[in-house]
């Protein structure tokens, strides 16, 4: 007979990798075999657009509620049956037009087949054109719509076994419904803010940020708090305040006296009145634990799972997760790899290669979590430590590090013949993916990159053919408008500082202290002349309001500026004829498509690498290297050439722009040239109160084209090495500030940099 693995809630929470694996545990076993058995996920097309809820009905059939596409192309509302196990889905029935096509923020569905949604539909009679409801519906599509009080303005729903409606206000109160009239019929107290509902035998289920708390529904008292189940949901400090309106941190399904609960971590199953929690399925194994998947509800059928999850392409899906008895429970083979921050995108590709390779399981590791204290120092000295020990990862994400030191010491893998495959095959950005080559090999490869670029008016982008076109044009004030805006001026040393650094190394690797006083020269005179034009404009107390809050921003994000090359602003400025030119990074296609956007409609914009002390400049981002000393190396290649694939690289139009090539030209035609890609961007003045909104539309097939030229033709990349990076800019505010003179300021970066190269 299978039996779940138990796990104290104490263990669990303490994170040992043994408790992580989910799955049974069969017979006693000799130590040398492998303990088999591990849920596998499965993922599953539904007919919906957006997914609501998913039930198992009494029947024994899943029904999901949700958003679908009628006839007419128009948006309607319905409940599809599946009697397969969501393999092959049918309609059941459609919600009235009238309701089927109004704005559902939350619904909810019962055993039954039916259930309750809220709902916004047209009201010509009220303020604002709308009016908020509660929608009580059956299983056939019958429905009936209550007014929601002004009061309690309802986020999320839930259904118990017993059929009684519970609802979750945005103020943290939670309370039940009557479905018949939409009225409240119990307050439930709660002992703080409630952020997460959920229901089990006949409770209501609410999690604070401290405590879960169950009600009883029929009296609305407390019960006594379980324990258990509250170690191990909160003894690592989780929250469970959702951050979106359509997706939760945690969701609930019960099966007789068993309660599940799905996070990133896993799905968690723990019986009515017992001691332990245990995990069924472990996040860090599927999709779960991947940034781009949102939850939306969970389902039990026996020993089956479904999680309906929203996805990072904006779409949904269920993932279903049946145990696999002869899949090994812990994979065989572990691939370690570590960065100095947590990257996303690495962990979305994490999930779809051990999705694709169950017998792999990648420990990915950082070594800064914003919240310890640890420096870049720091980090790289632990690290440096491990590796030189023998306990290093099998492979980096060089972002942040020196790959020429890496290469020097003879710590990188030379990884030519990955690299030479996917040119052959998909085909790379060459100029990129070269970036780390030498006559001996390739020692680390770019996976992405960005593009420093100018943008503005064509007229005056075209007297800008270097770093001293650039000064002089920044050191202009008066006229009607700015040059720049306050962003741009307030982060111009981080701005401006991947088109001029790489410049400043010498052939022995020291800095150029001339060069480096070039660079300084140029930030503070463009600094101070922009900045008095800013305080003429808005004045002294704004402008400093504005700096320290944008300083104490950066500081507390252990970044020594926060100026991230983002377009949206700074193009709704040249727009409005607020500034001239926008110093900016293109990152991804949307940023291309602000540019495009601004150009269609007012027909004088343009835009061009931005020079600097160097031209030509691009940035590598996510760039990979395997460790020589790894025991792994096959394994850490095998995972390099499915980074750099079309498959991973065509993930989301939100990443920076792809090495491969394949990837590259398939994400320049997602959108239809010049089309509107119903994405927009919205910006009000504190002061006027002037709204203004910015609807992207895609780049033409000519500016696609000259975009692909640009990215070609770039041919240096920024020297982006986190220390001396964040060194110089350290410095830099305190020269800005006045606190410090140039000549100090170059001297005081000048020894930091020289000690730090010579450990």
């Amino acid at each position: 007979m299978k039996k779940w693995k138990r796990i104290t809630a104490g263990v669990l929470c303490g994170g040992l990798f043994a408790a992580c694996l989910g799955g049974f545990q069969g017979y006693a076993q000799e130590e040398s075999e492998p303990a088999m058995g591990r849920y596998l996920e499965t993922s599953l097309e539904v007919p919906v657009s957006e997914i609501k809820d998913i039930v198992r009905m009494e029947d024994g059939a899943l029904r999901i509620a949700g958003n679908y596409e009628g006839e007419g192309g128009e948006v309607l509302f319905g409940l599809f049956d599946s009697q397969d196990g969501g393999e092959s889905w049918e309609m059941a029935a459609s919600l009235p037009q009238e309701y089927g096509q109004a704005y559902i923020t939350a619904a909810v569905l019962d055993r039954q087949g039916g259930g309750a949604a809220v709902v916004m539909t047209e009201d010509e009679n009220s303020e604002d054109g709308y009016a908020w409801e509660i929608l009580n519906f059956e299983g056939d599509g019958q429905a009936q719509a209550f007014p929601m009080a002004e009061d309690k303005f309802i986020t999320s729903l839930a259904v118990a076994e017993g059929g009684s409606l519970i609802a979750l206000a945005a103020n943290g109160q939670a309370m039940t419904l009557d479905r018949s009239t939409g009225e409240t019929l119990l307050e439930l107290p709660s002992s703080d803010r409630a952020n997460a509902l959920g229901t089990f035998q006949n409770q209501a289920l609410l999690l604070t940020s401290s405590e879960i708390q169950g009600i009883d529904l029929d009296s609305g008292t407390p019960q006594p708090r379980d324990e258990s189940l509250n170690e191990a949901l909160y003894a690592q400090g989780s929250s469970y305040e959702s951050m979106t309106s359509s997706t939760y941190p945690i969701v609930f399904a019960e099966e007789e006296d068993r309660l599940y609960y799905a996070t990133e971590a896993g799905i968690f199953s723990h019986t009515a009145g017992g001691s332990v929690v245990e995990q069924i399925v472990d996040g860090t194994l599927c999709s779960l634990s991947s940034p781009a998947v949102g939850l939306i509800a969970l389902e039990a059928d026996g020993e089956v799972f479904y999680a309906a999850v929203l996805n990072g392409d904006g779409g949904c899906q269920i993932l279903k997760y049946e145990f696999s008895p002869d899949t090994p429970a812990v994979p065989d083979t572990e691939l370690t790899i570590y960065s100095l921050e947590d990257n996303s995108e690495l962990r979305q590709a994490i999930v779809l290669y051990q999705s694709a390779n169950p017998d792999v399981y990648i420990n990915y590791q950082t070594g800064m979590t914003g919240e310890d204290g640890m420096t870049v120092s720091d980090a790289l000295r632990t690290l440096n430590t491990d590796i030189l020990a023998g306990n290093g990862p099998d492979l980096l994400l060089l972002d942040g590090m020196s790959v020429d030191t890496y290469r020097e010491q003879g710590l990188l893998l030379d990884l030519s013949p990955v690299v030479d495959e996917l040119s052959q095959s998909d085909g790379l950005l060459e100029n990129i993916a070269d970036t780390y080559r030498t006559e001996d090999g390739v020692w680390a490869v770019p996976a992405r990159f960005a593009i420093p670029v100018l943008v503005g008016e064509s007229e005056l982008i075209g007297q800008v053919e270097s770093v001293e076109d650039l000064k002089n044009l920044l050191l202009q004030t008066g006229g009607e408008k700015l040059v720049i805006g306050p962003i741009d001026v307030v982060g111009l040393a981080e701005a401006l500082y991947p088109v001029c650094a790489g410049s400043w190394q010498k052939e022995d690797g020291t800095i150029d202290s001339e060069k480096l006083r070039e660079f300084v020269n140029l930030v503070k005179d463009v600094y101070d002349v922009q900045m008095e034009a800013m305080v003429s404009v808005y004045g002294q107390e704004y402008m400093d309001e504005y700096q320290e809050n944008l300083r104490q921003y950066v500081f507390s994000a252990n970044m020594p500026m926060t100026w991230d090359g983002d377009f949206t602003y700074g193009m709704i400025g040249l727009q409005q004829g607020e500034i001239q030119l926008k110093i900016g990074q293109l990152t991804d296609y949307f940023d291309m498509s602000e540019v495009a956007t601004i150009n269609e409609q007012e027909g004088k914009f343009s835009y061009i690498s931005l020079p600097g002390q160097e031209s030509g400049v691009y940035i590598p981002v996510n760039t990979y290297g395997v460790v020589s000393t790894s025991q792994k190396q096959e394994e850490a290649l095998d995972f390099v050439k499915f980074l750099l694939s079309a498959e991973v690289q065509s993930q989301s139009l939100y990443f920076p722009m792809p090495v491969n090539k394949t990837a590259f030209e398939n994400l320049l035609t997602s959108y239809g040239w010049g089309e509107n890609t119903n994405y927009s961007m919205a910006s009000s003045d504190t002061q006027t109160g002037e709204y203004v909104e910015l609807n992207y539309m895609w780049m033409t097939e000519e500016e696609a084209e000259e975009f692909t030229a640009l990215a070609e033709s770039l041919d240096t990349p920024a020297f982006m090495d986190q220390i001396v990076k964040n060194t110089v800019l350290e410095n830099l505010i305190l020269c800005l500030d006045g606190e410090m003179s140039e000549e100090e300021t170059v001297n005081a970066v000048m020894q930091t940099i020289n000690l730090y190269l010579a450990e």
